[in-house]
C-alpha cells in the first residue's frame, strides 16, 4: 500500500506531539512493508530565498516533502488561510508523483483545505484524522483571549474578541497586527465588541482615508470559512475523531455523524521502567508541558500558595525562554516559596528518572487539549493524573479510579482535591492497579489498516 501523509509542519524544525505522532505511524506503516511519504508545509519569512517551491529530504528513511508558500504576506492572506491554490497545485504534483493508494490527513493549517481537491481530483481516496479545531475557527484552539472557552463560530460568538485582541497567539495569522495592517486606534475602539456590517463599511472607509490596507475579518467571513470547510470535507471518505468529544464539537458544528468514527491515537511510547507511587510521606507534585497561560501552570502555584503543609512539594518541567512575561509571572508568584522547583527540559531519555521523582502530574490546563501527551507518558509510567475535568481529559482520567478531576480554571477546587491526597496518601497505592499505558502505535496500526483496506480495495 502506497500511503502520503499530510501535516501543516513537520520534524526536525517542529516537534510537538502532532509531529510525532505522524512520524511514529509513517515509520510503523513502513516497517510492514508499506510506501509512505510525508508531504508537509514549511515555514519561510519574508527575507527566505525560497518563497513559493518545494525540497525533498529523507527523514529518517521517509520521503519527505517540504512545501513553501508564504501566503501570509498576500494580500489574500484570509482566504488562502483555508484554500490555498499554490499548495493545491504543488500538492497535484506530489500526488502525480508519488501515486498514493490513499491520503491521510493529520492537519490542514497552512496546506489548507486545497489538498483535498487536488486528491479528489485524482480519485484517491481521503481519511482525515483531525487533531485540533482548525476546520472550525484559524485560531484552532477553540479559546478565546479571555481564556473562555468556545465551540466554534456561531451567529452570535463574540469572534471579535480574537480578531482584534491583543493575543498574539491567537488569530494572528489572520487579524495579527504582522499581516493585517490596520489603526491601532480603529482596533482598540472594537475591542470586546461585536462589530455589524454597518460599522464595518465605516471601518473600511476609515481604513482607505487613512491609506492602510484593509483586511477586515469579520463574523459573517469566519462564519464563511467554517462552511467553506464543511462543504471541502465531505469529500473525504472518513472523519477519524482521536476523541468522542472531538466528534461531538464537529457534529454540534454541521458535521455528519454517520462519517465520523471514534478513533484513540496510538503511542510509540517505550516501555516504564517506573513502578508507580507507594505512599510517601511527602507528596511529589509534577508538571511537565508549555510553560503559557493556557496551560494552567500558574493555576498549581496559586492552589499550593493557600495549603500550609511542608510535605507537599511541586516540581515543574518545561521551556522557561519562549514566554518571558509568563514565565516571570508564575516565578514571581512562586517567590520565596521553597517547596516550588523550576526545572527547566530535560531529554526524552531522562523521562523515566523524572518519573519517578513524581506521585502525582498535574494537569491544569484551561484549553481543550488534544493529544495530552504528558497525561498519557503519565499513565505509561504508572503516575496518577490530577487534571482539569473537561474536553478529552475525562476520557482519559476517570476521577478516583486513575486519577482525579477538578473544575476548570477553579483554583479552590485544585487547591481541595491536592488536600484530600494529603489527607489521604493511601489512595496512591489505590491507584496503582488501574493504571494502564495508552494504546500503542502498532496496535493503532492495525486499527488503520482494516480502515484503510475497506477504501483501497473497495470500490467506495
Amino acid at each position: 500500500m502506497r500511503v502520503s501523509y499530510l501535516i501543516h509542519q513537520f520534524s526536525p524544525k517542529h516537534t510537538s506531539g502532532v509531529e510525532q505522532y505522524c512520524f511514529d505511524l509513517a515509520s510503523e506503516m513502513r516497517s510492514r512493508g508499506n510506501q509512505v511519504s510525508i508531504f508537509a508545509y514549511q515555514y519561510s519569512n519574508k527575507n527566505a530565498k525560497l518563497q513559493k517551491g518545494t525540497v525533498d529530504t529523507d527523514f529518517d528513511g521517509i520521503t519527505l516533502r517540504e512545501v513553501y508558500h508564504n501566503y501570509m504576506i498576500l494580500k489574500d492572506a484570509a482566504q488562502y488561510e483555508y484554500y490555498n491554490p499554490v499548495i493545491k497545485e504543488f500538492a497535484g504534483k506530489y500526488f502525480d508523483e508519488f501515486k498514493p493508494d490513499l491520503v491521510h490527513i493529520l492537519h490542514l493549517k497552512n496546506l489548507s483545505t486545497s489538498v483535498i481537491d487536488a486528491a479528489n481530483e485524482r480519485n484517491i481516496p481521503i481519511l482525515y484524522t483531525p487533531t485540533d479545531f482548525w476546520g472550525l475557527c484559524p485560531n484552532f484552539t477553540l479559546l478565546r483571549p479571555d481564556f473562555e472557552l468556545c465551540t466554534g463560530p456561531q451567529s452570535t460568538s463574540p469572534c471579535q474578541m480574537c480578531l482584534v485582541g491583543e493575543e498574539d497567539s491567537l488569530g494572528q495569522r489572520i487579524a495579527g497586527r504582522k499581516h493585517q495592517p490596520m489603526s491601532y486606534k480603529i482596533k482598540n475602539r472594537l475591542k470586546s465588541s461585536f462589530v455589524s456590517s454597518s460599522i464595518r463599511k465605516v471601518i473600511s472607509g476609515l481604513a482607505s482615508s487613512i491609506n492602510v490596507q484593509k483586511q477586515w475579518v469579520g463574523i459573517e467571513d469566519q462564519l464563511e470559512r467554517k462552511d467553506f470547510i464543511l462543504q471541502k470535507s465531505k469529500q473525504i471518505k472518513k472523519i477519524l475523531a482521536p476523541s468522542q468529544f472531538m466528534k461531538d464539537i464537529l457534529v454540534q458544528n454541521g458535521y455528519d455523524d454517520s462519517r465520523i468514527e471514534v478513533l484513540p491515537l496510538g503511542f510509540n511510547l517505550p516501555k516504564s521502567k517506573v513502578n508507580g507511587a507507594s505512599s510517601p510521606k511527602k507528596l511529589r507534585l509534577g508538571y511537565i508541558g508549555t510553560i503559557n497561560k493556557h496551560k494552567g501552570t500558574h493555576l498549581i502555584i496559586e492552589a499550593l500558595r493557600g495549603i500550609d503543609s511542608k510535605n507537599v512539594e511541586l516540581k515543574i518541567y518545561g521551556d522557561f525562554t519562549r514566554f518571558h512575561k509568563y514565565t516571570e509571572y508564575v516565578k514571581n508568584l512562586a517567590a520565596h516559596d521553597k517547596r516550588i522547583f523550576f526545572k527547566g527540559t530535560f531529554r526524552p531519555e531522562r523521562t523515566d528518572e523524572i518519573f519517578k521523582e513524581i506521585d502525582m502530574l498535574i494537569v491544569p490546563s484551561l484549553w481543550y487539549e488534544n493529544i495530552p501527551t504528558a497525561i498519557y507518558s503519565a499513565l505509561n509510567h504508572r503516575t496518577p493524573v490530577i487534571a482539569s475535568s473537561f474536553g478529552v481529559i475525562p476520557e482519559i482520567i476517570h476521577h478516583a479510579k486513575n486519577g482525579l478531576l477538578f473544575k476548570r480554571d477553579d483554583t479552590e477546587d485544585l487547591k481541595e482535591t491536592i488536600l484530600d491526597v494529603l489527607e489521604h496518601m493511601d489512595i496512591l497505592k489505590e491507584f496503582s492497579p488501574r493504571l494502564h499505558p495508552p494504546k500503542a502505535i502498532f496496535e493503532h496500526t492495525d486499527e488503520l489498516i482494516n480502515i484503510f483496506e475497506n477504501y483501497t480495495y473497495c470500490d467506495n
